[in-house]
């Protein structure tokens, strides 16, 4: 309809152009060398449009051969790109069907058909591939010539790291998160910041993983909760590498900005009033038990405070004195078994066989039905149910320890880095059986998944 109206608008001005014409007769007179023209001026502009049209021929003419080179180039250009991006597909669905000779093949075409702008995938699946058939060294090499992408850099860096993570080679995983959280001008520097910091700590450099730790926190590159959380085992790993260097007073103020976030933090706890025992300051260790058993009660604590116990002159297994401690939080199954455990020892059957039974009726774990097995033992029980409550040690819960979050791996000891897969900060208190069922679905994606996620 538009089109129409536009139509009929171009012949109404056309007429309209030819009645103003006809309505004011006139004429040229052209003067050239010895001849005089004169010619009707309706005339002379049908002459003078017919020679625009010409003109605007040729020019057309002109130009087609003039620009055939360079849309022949043009249409070379989008066949190319049409192959290249065939061939990125093809390529990644060869490294997801485990081909990746064929992978890198396709990769390598595709750096050859796509624009330079474009290359960071591509050189990334053919990095990709190099390493999955071992070649790591050529892999490293490819993925150096992305860092100077301004496009590619940080998935260059990302891509380093991994492959420097899965050689062992911390350092150079290090060098390359340093140098591409210094050079990377972009604004979202969230996973830089968040792995620098990490990082640091596998490498043990405890200042520098703390202070990379509040920059990413500072730019909300980690949440206020896993913050906290990793501030408290950089700060307790901290202060135990001071421990083994006898800096035992930067270790103290360590261990109470520890405690200042979480006030029953087993390590902390622990290591803290060890240094406390050492300077006879037997009350502050006191209070500092105590709070930390009224928050969340441990089983590493107990010995600690019938150690305090010994230096105000009480028996090991003094029940009351224990039961100062335990009243901080009466109910736990940690109270009810430190107890148990106690009384056991000191010969007093009747109240361990209550402590068991409250243990019993709040959790199902294998040292409580040991403990039965002991109890049973100590008061002339049958072989037959000291070996029933053996069958249930078997079928129970395993005991709460110190179990990698990742793996499922348990450990004596808590420390930052997880002795196995050097993974930061996923050891944590709790039953294995908590963890195996899911540990599967955390280990670290394979690089395609990762690229595919992305």
């Amino acid at each position: 309809m538009i089109q129409l109206v536009w139509f009929l608008v171009k012949i109404g001005l056309i007429v309209a152009g030819a009645v103003w014409l006809a309505a004011r007769p006139g004429k040229v007179d052209i003067t050239w060398m010895d001849y005089d023209i004169t010619i009707h001026f309706g005339f002379f502009l049908l002459i003078f449009f017919f020679l625009l049209l010409i003109t605007m021929a040729l020019t057309r003419f002109g130009l087609f051969f003039s620009n055939m080179p360079g849309r022949r180039k043009f249409k070379k250009t989008i066949k190319n790109n049409e192959k290249g991006l065939e061939a990125l597909t093809l390529s990644l669905s060869s490294a997801a069907a485990g081909d990746y000779g064929y992978a890198q093949f396709q990769a390598e075409r595709a750096l050859k058909l796509l624009p330079g702008d474009s290359q960071p995938i591509p050189l990334l699946l053919k990095a990709g591939a190099q390493r999955k058939q071992g070649d790591h060294k050529n892999a490293e090499e490819t993925l150096k010539t992305m860092l100077n992408s301004p496009e590619g850099a940080v998935l260059a860096a990302r891509a380093l790291i991994g492959n420097a993570v899965e050689q062992n080679d911390l350092g150079s995983a290090l060098s390359y998160a340093r140098t591409a959280e210094r050079d990377y001008k972009g604004k979202d520097k969230n996973w830089l910041l968040s792995t620098l910091y990490e990082l640091e700590a596998k490498a043990g450099n405890w200042q520098a993983a703390e202070d990379q730790l509040y920059k990413a926190i500072k730019k909300k590159a980690v949440t206020k909760e896993k913050g906290n959380d990793d501030f408290i085992a950089i700060l307790t790993a901290h202060a135990l590498q001071n421990i083994t260097d006898g800096d035992l007073l930067n270790a103290e103020r360590l261990l109470k900005l520890v405690l200042k976030k979480d006030a029953a933090f087993p390590p902390a706890v622990t290591e803290l009033c060890k240094i406390y025992l050492k300077q006879s300051k037997q009350r502050p260790a006191a209070a500092l038990l105590k709070k930390a058993w009224a928050k969340s009660p441990h089983p590493s604590f107990v010995p600690l405070w019938k150690e305090l116990g010994a230096l105000f002159n009480k028996k090991r297994e003094d029940i009351s004195w224990l039961r100062k401690l335990t009243a901080q939080n009466a109910s736990h199954v940690e109270s009810y078994l430190a107890l148990a455990h106690s009384n056991l020892n000191a010969g007093n059957y009747d109240y361990a066989k209550q402590d068991l039974d409250a243990a019993t009726a709040l959790s199902h774990e294998r040292r409580i039905y040991r403990l039965w097995a002991k109890y049973a033992e100590k008061t002339g029980g049958s072989d037959a149910t000291i070996h029933q409550y053996m069958e249930e040690v078997t079928e129970a819960k395993a005991d709460p320890t110190w179990t990698c979050s990742v793996s499922g791996m348990t450990f004596p000891s808590w420390s930052a880095v997880c002795p196995a897969l050097g993974t930061f900060n996923t050891i944590t208190w709790v039953s294995p059986d908590d963890i195996k069922a899911s540990a599967n679905n955390n280990l670290p994606s394979e690089f395609y998944e990762m690229l595919t996620a992305s």
